[in-house]
């Protein structure tokens, strides 16, 4: 067997070391490398996740904003009608006042004239 020199030797040894220290960076490199690239994709999953609830909230806001404006103009409408009717029976209470204001202190006519008076003469003489 060959004996080597002290040289050699060294020459060796340090050979191993910088294979030695060239795999462990790129085991650590590897490794780092994973470690990032599967983060990264649970970062991706989450933000799908959020970007998904997001338009579903935005959509659901939407709709119901739309929900709420379609009320809101059937309510009005409503109000547009009863205001019409309300206005219509005012003016026709009024026109109702007005008559019979007239019809009591109007000229020589009496409420009997447009209202009968009830059949007491017939109670009476049964």
């Amino acid at each position: 067997m060959k004996n080597y020199t002290i040289q050699e030797r060294f020459f060796v040894f340090l050979g191993l070391i910088c294979l030695g220290t060239w795999f462990t960076g790129y085991y650590h490199h590897y490794k780092w490398d994973k470690q990032i690239q599967e983060s990264m994709h649970k970062s991706e999953e989450i933000a799908e996740k959020h970007v998904a609830h997001s338009m579903t909230k935005s959509m659901a806001i939407d709709h119901w904003k739309a929900m709420y404006l379609g009320q809101k103009g059937y309510s009005q409408m409503l109000e547009k009608q009863v205001d019409v009717i309300n206005d219509y029976w005012s003016k026709e209470n009024s026109k109702l006042r007005d008559e019979l204001f007239d019809l009591k202190h109007g000229n020589n006519r009496t409420l009997d004239a447009i209202i009968p008076p009830k059949d007491n003469d017939s109670d009476q003489t049964k």
